[in-house]
């Protein structure tokens, strides 16, 4: 299966409003580029704290080429999930699924163990484990010594694994349906998408965008860049 903030600016926004009143006078700031500013109260300092650290337009104004592709990974996540709570299944996400079927064919592994098994960073499968655990749907058990905990399915997790299984196998049926109705396979892009990427990987493709923006990367050791 496929797999797929403003609030703390806002935040800040707001503390600075409280901070700006009773602000009566105009004042002015002369920030980056010797450009005046002239205003009052939480206006001055959103327009001259804020946007005088502003050097450009915002570059996440312009929809990205792949923006319409993340959002259609994300609505088909929610269909699979709707299936769950269609059945009367509450607390099961997507993303639970792949893992929940592994362990219980292989029994209770440490977390460590399961990302490995999975193809998953052990940071993200941490995550998961924990979500799944509120849910009540995994449980920690301790493991051969002290230090290592496992994570075992629960009776409730045990008893959706007939449905998970039946759904995972019909969602990769109607993967391969969606795939053959389409003119270009989507795995066929996969394949030539990982074909370019193995001649000039995406990394290689930044960092040589960003050292030509004057970005470079920080040579291992060295002072961090002072701020202008």
């Amino acid at each position: 299966m496929w797999t797929s903030s403003g609030g703390d600016r806002e935040s800040r926004g707001r503390a600075l409003e409280g901070l700006s009143r009773g602000t009566a006078a105009p004042r002015r700031y002369v920030g980056a580029g010797s450009t005046a500013c002239r205003s009052t109260g939480s206006t001055y300092l959103y327009e001259c704290c804020y946007n005088s650290a502003v050097t450009s337009s915002d570059p996440t104004a312009v929809p990205g080429r792949w923006d319409s592709l993340h959002a259609l990974l994300r609505r088909l996540d929610d269909e699979i999930g709707t299936v769950y709570t269609d059945r009367g299944v509450d607390g099961v996400r997507p993303r639970f699924v792949y893992p929940l079927i592994r362990l219980a064919h292989t029994g209770p592994l440490t977390i460590r163990e399961l990302a490995t098994s999975l193809g998953r960073t052990h940071s993200a499968m941490s995550q998961t484990v924990t979500a799944m655990r509120s849910e009540g749907l995994v449980r920690t058990e301790s493991g051969e010594d002290a230090r290592t905990r496992r994570v075992a399915l629960t009776d409730k997790a045990r008893a959706l694994v007939p449905l998970l299984e039946a759904e995972w196998r019909a969602t990769e049926e109607s993967i391969a349906e969606i795939d053959d109705e389409l003119p270009y396979a989507l795995s066929a892009v996969v394949t030539d998408l990982e074909r370019v990427l193995a001649s000039r990987s995406l990394r290689e493709r930044l960092v040589e965008r960003l050292d030509a923006a004057g970005h470079p990367a920080q040579a291992p050791g060295a002072p961090a860049p002072e701020r202008s």
